[in-house]
């Protein structure tokens, strides 16, 4: 993983969900080694618990941009010792996808990718490595984008990829809200600009001069701002955001919080914010909100508009994002928690999350690798990152609109399904294929 694991300290959903399937595994009698990333505060072999053992020995540059980018001897021993290791193994688990490497694992161990990501550049690149055996992704989102950027080369790789949705455990953040003065706007994000850090200060900014003059907004500092001189770069300057637009009475900012501690912010707020314009997986934040009965708002974009009840937002579309969250507040647009609650604990509860990981890892098996199909595909799709924002289709990864009216039509055509077009037709589209708008299909 590229994550260096600190004991008692999580920074991210992928983290916690791996800690939490390594604990379940040893719960079922298995003996689990975590190789994460060396840090200068951290790179000591220890246990988390009888049968966990994490070793953060890899050494990866501290940077999550450019995480790989290393010496040619760093990188050679990244490879060697996760060779080393998947080579005393009965499985090997690439579980954030961020290896670009598998030809140099062994061949006779099964391979389960866990894609965590499909937005930063190490998941992007590494997932692209995928040939064998089995690779699950969060969110039928992201088994789609994944698919409908690989699906195109290699024929048969829809039934390698399982949806396991990311799980919350409801026994932990199922308290009761606390009755704080506000309204509370929690934005519990890491400090990346594509979070939605502006967008939040200008919601904020608004409720304010809507009146809402208790309106405060809870931000949260990142745990490496202290260590990596880029993070506290982007601390100092949300500061001057932050006194710019006249909200330093409005905004607090708090150390990085414990998983633990996270039930009470939920509580203490009215509303959790969203609004990156990241394509998310399979959101934690919005999972853990939800199950705290804290509503949550989010653009439409990424994994958002299938989690269960996340009031999602078309892009941009601030004022009417304020006037929802107004509306709940004052009790015009209530949430039907009981039917929240069902879809949790049917689809998220992290038992569920837990068992599906165990089950598909105990079961995989060495599989013949998929190969670049010997013949082109024959059919076009509208991939799954093309949405509709304010009734204009919307590139979720160029952040983008796309006011080409021969690709609305194709949309009003045929949605995401795919089809079947003539070759005059294909070749009118052949612009829109090099856009990335449309994208060939078995």
């Amino acid at each position: 993983m590229l994550q260096s694991i600190r004991p008692r300290v999580i920074h991210g959903g992928s983290s916690k969900h791996l800690l939490a399937i390594s604990s379940h595994l040893a719960g079922r009698g298995h003996q689990v080694t975590i190789l994460c990333a060396r840090a200068a505060d951290n790179d000591k072999e220890y246990m988390t618990e009888e049968g966990v053992r994490i070793i953060p020995a890899l050494p990866f540059r501290d940077s999550w941009v450019d995480t790989w980018y290393v010496k040619p001897a760093s990188m050679a021993r990244i490879v060697t010792l996760v060779r080393e290791h998947a080579s005393r193994s009965q499985r090997t688990i690439i579980f954030d996808s961020h290896f670009p490497f598998p030809d140099l694992l062994p061949d006779d161990v099964p391979l389960i990718w866990s894609l965590r990501d499909y937005t930063y550049m190490h998941a992007l690149l590494g997932s692209t490595a995928f040939r064998r055996d089995v690779l699950v992704a969060p969110s039928q989102y992201i088994k789609q984008a994944f698919t409908d950027t690989m699906g195109g080369l290699l024929p048969g790789l829809a039934e390698r990829v399982h949806v396991i949705p990311n799980g919350v455990d409801l026994s932990v953040d199922r308290i009761v809200r606390s009755s704080s003065a506000g309204p509370t706007l929690l934005f519990p994000h890491r400090p990346e600009a594509e979070k939605g850090f502006e967008d939040a200060l200008k919601v904020t900014s608004r409720l304010v001069e809507l009146g809402y003059s208790g309106t405060r907004l809870q931000l949260f500092r990142g745990v490496d701002a202290a260590t990596r001189p880029e993070v506290a770069s982007f601390y100092r300057d949300l500061h001057r955001s932050i006194e710019s637009v006249g909200l330093s009475g409005h905004v607090n900012i708090s150390d990085w919080a414990a998983p633990d501690e996270m039930p009470g912010h939920y509580a203490a707020s009215h509303v959790t914010l969203c609004i990156g314009t990241i394509v998310e997986a399979c959101s934690n934040t919005a999972l853990e909100s939800l199950a705290c009965h804290t509503p949550v708002h989010a653009f439409a974009v990424g994994c958002y508009p299938e989690l269960p009840g996340v009031a999602v937002t078309p892009i941009g579309e601030l004022s009417s994002l304020v006037q929802r969250i107004i509306d709940e507040m004052e009790g015009r647009q209530p949430r039907d928690w009981p039917a929240i609650d069902r879809a949790l604990r049917e689809r998220h509860a992290m038992p569920v999350m837990l068992d599906a990981f165990a089950d598909l890892i105990e079961n995989a098996e060495v599989l013949p690798a998929l190969a670049p199909g010997r013949q082109q595909p024959t059919r076009l799709k509208i991939p799954s990152w093309v949405s509709v924002q304010k009734e204009v289709l919307y590139d979720e990864y160029e952040r983008r609109m796309i006011p080409d009216p021969k690709l609305r039509h194709v949309w009003e055509s045929y949605g995401h399904d795919a089809f079947h077009a003539s070759d005059d037709f294909r070749s009118l589209l052949k612009p829109l294929v090099r856009a990335g708008w449309l994208v060939p299909t078995y």
